[in-house]
């Protein structure tokens, strides 16, 4: 679905993030249209004017299941740790 940002915003007054996709027709040329469309969200109001920053993220499909497998991977470390300490303090307190 697609929607003018000012209707976006009138319905999501306090929405502080949008998310924009953009198809990918040539995977030759991603490189080239990452760098157009951090052009033209730059030249858009991109910056953070008082400290001279971009405030957008561009991220590739690639990237993105990269990091999703990232959060998976902590998440499962972090419950077989979780559930190692249960067992051993289980075993302990025996």
């Amino acid at each position: 679905m697609l929607i003018p940002i000012s209707t976006f915003r009138k319905v999501y007054p306090t929405a502080d993030e949008v998310k924009h996709g953009a198809p990918q027709a040539y995977p030759k040329l991603l490189d080239q249209a990452v760098d157009q469309i951090r052009e033209v969200l730059g030249a858009a109001g991109g910056t953070c004017r008082s400290e001279g920053r971009t405030i957008f993220s561009i991220a590739t499909a690639e990237q993105q299941v990269e990091e999703f497998h990232n959060i998976v991977g902590k998440v499962a470390l972090a419950t077989v740790g979780a559930e190692f300490h249960r067992l051993a303090g289980g075993a302990a307190s025996a």
